[in-house]
């Protein structure tokens, strides 16, 4: 005998409150503005900020000025040049560190800063080197500045400089810098007082370093190496200042200042 078939239904839901389906399309609905809020919030952010960056990055607010200050030996123009800005460019686009170390690898530059000028100047502040000796290697003479860093070649207008002779063997290396010896001497030259500058005619240096003074009556002041110039220069101030007769005098040894040799057979008065 077959079992008769009873249908198995779920008991009916309870029904739902018509408030809270009305609520849940609320919180739908609010979820979707906020949504809809944020990304335009978003999208405007983004809108102004390519806006922005359109109008900073345009020749609107484009470099329109390169102003150079504290050249004298280079021009403006061989400054603006090597800093590498252009005229037109976007303020943003500059690069102040890369335009810094361009104008300072220039060989008369010892310091150099680059600085914005909002809206559209750009400042090219440099410090050039002073220069102290011509220096003579072969037939060729260029202008030795501080740092021992040869700057440019030597013209006319450079004859109030002291021409000091170097030995063929030296040459200044690929950034102009001459060896530390003879750096050292070229700079002792150029540093001899102003009392005793009319006396000297020029200078010679030795493959040693070592430093001959030659002056304008044909005698000759040996100073040795470039060490206790102050005690060196002061024994010849006094000296070469009328404390001694200086008739027939053809050489002064001061490589030891405490102790100053003179040296007579010369055509010196």
């Amino acid at each position: 005998m077959i079992p008769p078939v009873v249908d198995a239904l779920e008991p009916d839901a309870p029904p739902v409150d018509p408030r809270f389906r009305v609520r849940r399309l609320e919180v739908r609905r609010s979820a979707r503005r906020r949504r809809r809020r944020i990304w335009w919030s978003v999208f405007s952010v983004v809108a102004v900020l390519a806006v922005a960056i359109g109008v900073l990055a345009s020749p609107l607010v484009g470099v329109s000025q390169l102003a150079v200050s504290g050249s004298a030996h280079l021009s403006a123009e061989e400054v603006r040049a090597a800093s590498g800005i252009r005229v037109g460019e976007a303020m943003v686009l500059v690069d102040i560190e890369s335009a810094t170390a361009r104008i300072k690898a220039l060989p008369w530059v010892s310091r150099a800063r680059v600085v914005r000028r909002w809206p559209r100047g750009v400042e090219l502040n440099i410090i050039e080197r002073t220069p102290l000796a011509v220096v003579a290697i072969g037939a060729q003479r260029w202008v030795l500045a501080e740092g021992g860093v040869v700057v440019a070649a030597a013209t006319p207008a450079d004859a109030q400089l002291v021409l000091v002779t170097l030995p063929e063997s030296i040459r200044p290396d690929a950034d102009g810098h001459l060896p530390v010896a003879a750096a050292s001497a070229a700079a002792m030259v150029a540093a001899i007082p102003s009392t005793l500058r009319p006396r000297v005619s020029d200078a010679v240096v030795s493959d040693r370093g070592d430093v001959v003074v030659n002056l304008t009556c044909g005698a000759v002041i040996d100073l040795g190496s470039p060490t206790l110039m102050e005690q060196k220069f002061l024994s010849a101030e006094t000296i070469l200042g009328g404390g001694v007769d200086l008739s027939g005098l053809k050489r002064l040894d001061l490589r030891v200042p405490g102790d100053p040799r003179i040296e007579r057979g010369g055509a010196c008065r």
